[in-house]
C-alpha cells in the first residue's frame, strides 16, 4: 500500500469493532441455532430466572413467534434469518475493511433494519412466551452496537472528509497515527 493516505487509529478501532462485533453475533447466532434445532437442546446460558421471568431460550425459538411464515405453508425460524442476516454483514464487514470502504453504507442500512425489529422481540418474548433468552438478549446488543458503531464510522470518515474513493482503491496505509 502505498503512503498517498494514513487511515487513522480512531478509524481503525472503530473498524475492527465493526468486524469483531458482526463475527461475534454469526458465531453466536450458529451456536443458538445448532443447539436448538439440531441438537434439540436448551443452550449453555438458558436456564434459570431474570427477573421473575424464566431464562429458557427453547422455550422462546419452539414458540409459534419464533417462526416466519412463507407462501406455501413454509415456516423459516427467525434464528435461520438471524444466521443469515449475520452472516452477510460479517462478509460485508471483512469485504469493507479489507477492499472496499464505500461498503459502510449498505453495512449501515442492513444494521439499522435489524434495530426496529428488537422491540417487537422483546415483547413477543416478555408478554406472549414468558421466557427470556439470553441469546436472543446478546444478539439484540450486538445489533445495536453494530448500528452505533457503523454510524460512528460514517461520521469520522465524513469530519475527516476522507474520500471514499481513496479509501476504496486501496491507496491507503494502516498507521497507528493520526493526524491532528
Amino acid at each position: 500500500m502505498s503512503a498517498s493516505l494514513r487511515l487513522p487509529r480512531t478509524l481503525m478501532i472503530l473498524d475492527y469493532l465493526l468486524v469483531a462485533t458482526n463475527l461475534v453475533g454469526w458465531v453466536i447466532t450458529l451456536m443458538y441455532y445448532h443447539y436448538v434445532y439440531t441438537l434439540h437442546e436448551n443452550p449453555l446460558l438458558c436456564h434459570g430466572n431474570i427477573f421473575g421471568l424464566p431464562v429458557n431460550c427453547a422455550e422462546v425459538a419452539t414458540s409459534p413467534y419464533s417462526y416466519v411464515p412463507l407462501p406455501g405453508g413454509v415456516k423459516v425460524p427467525i434464528a435461520l434469518i438471524a444466521v443469515i442476516w449475520f452472516s452477510t454483514k460479517a462478509i460485508l464487514c471483512i469485504y469493507y475493511l479489507l477492499y472496499d470502504r464505500r461498503l459502510i453504507d449498505a453495512i449501515l442500512i442492513l444494521s439499522a433494519i435489524g434495530v426496529p425489529l428488537i422491540p417487537y422481540l422483546l415483547y413477543i418474548e416478555l408478554v406472549d412466551v414468558h421466557a427470556i433468552c439470553t441469546y436472543c438478549t446478546f444478539l439484540q446488543s450486538f445489533i445495536v452496537i453494530t448500528l452505533i458503531v457503523a454510524i460512528e464510522i460514517k461520521l469520522y470518515m465524513r469530519k475527516m472528509r476522507i474520500s471514499m474513493s481513496q479509501l476504496s482503491t486501496g491507496s491507503i496505509e494502516m498507521s497507528g497515527q493520526e493526524k491532528r
